[in-house]
């Protein structure tokens, strides 16, 4: 029961309309037509989360490192597909899309 509780709660968590933070340690990175990330750069900190959500419903996008290794998000179907990412070093991190090269963006993840 506890399971199906906790599963709900991140669920619903992460699949809420609307503002880009949804709880002050979880953030939305969108992935517009055009082939942009909405917001491109975003400063969070060690231990939040990002869940990538895809609005564009004519492309496939994802979500990939530039460094090929940190994070991809593999998110490859169209409208609404999401993948969430704790980050758990502080750093900046480069990214973009592997089927659009010049969509980029970047996180910065202070202490």
């Amino acid at each position: 029961m506890n399971r199906l509780i906790a599963a709900t709660m991140v669920s619903c968590c992460c699949l809420l309309p609307g503002a880009h933070a949804q709880e002050p340690w979880h953030f939305e990175i969108r992935m517009l037509g055009g082939n942009s990330f909405d917001p491109a750069t975003i400063a969070i900190k060690v231990g939040n989360t990002i869940t990538w959500i895809n609005d564009d419903d004519n492309s496939f996008h994802t979500a990939t490192s530039d460094d090929g290794t940190t994070f991809d998000t593999r998110v490859e179907s169209l409208s609404h597909s999401n993948r969430v990412n704790r980050f758990t070093a502080a750093g900046e991190i480069a990214y973009h899309c592997r089927r659009h090269p010049a969509m980029k963006g970047r996180i910065i993840v202070s202490p």
